[in-house]
């Protein structure tokens, strides 16, 4: 039986998804000047195919799995990130090394780290125990901050600031204490 919560979530998503596909149908619409917006349009299909696809993947996947399967996502981000800078893959675009093009496919590699860094948050949330925040930055963040630093070196500051501010409120609302009892008296007592 499926939950209520399941139930309402896939509600809300096929709404914003009507909504997003009727937009993409109007924005591309053709008018008198231009007839070739109907193929922005079928883009947007097939990306949402595509994005379906991949929800369709992770939620047949199971939570556990991929959890367990957060280190490879995470190699395979900063791998994408790092093939950004390589000449013949990466592509420039208004002074920024942002996108891989492969052939007619472009890709934007710090969009899927938005994805692995809330991967990386959760599995360590997850594993935390009672664990406190300084211990979860030097073994959660870790990889967060190398996707980060990539991301910085693009330059796209924005994303850079929604990946790791992503992590740290998922590690926030997941319970992260931000310093151990002890090492809070220790500070009050130096005073």
């Amino acid at each position: 039986m499926i939950d209520r919560e399941v139930k309402v979530l896939s509600v809300v998503v096929a709404a914003l998804l009507a909504v997003g596909v009727v937009m993409a149908y109007s924005v591309s619409a053709p008018s008198a000047r231009t007839l070739s917006t109907s193929a922005k349009f079928g883009r947007h299909l097939l990306y949402l195919a595509f994005a379906l696809s991949a929800a369709w993947g992770v939620w047949v996947c199971g939570a556990r799995r991929l959890l367990a399967a957060t280190p490879y996502v995470v190699g395979v981000v900063a791998f994408l990130l790092l093939l950004c800078y390589v000449p013949p893959l990466g592509r420039r675009i208004r002074g920024a090394a942002r996108w891989l093009a492969m052939g007619p496919l472009h890709l934007q590699p710090s969009e899927m780290a938005k994805i692995a860094a809330v991967l990386v948050a959760a599995r360590f949330a997850a594993l935390r125990g009672d664990a406190d925040l300084r211990k979860l930055l030097l073994r959660g963040f870790a990889p967060i901050a190398v996707m980060v630093a990539l991301i910085l070196a693009e330059p796209d500051f924005g994303t850079a600031v929604f990946v790791s501010g992503a992590a740290a409120v998922l590690l926030f609302v997941a319970g992260a204490r931000a310093t151990s009892r002890s090492h809070f008296r220790r500070r009050l007592s130096s005073y």
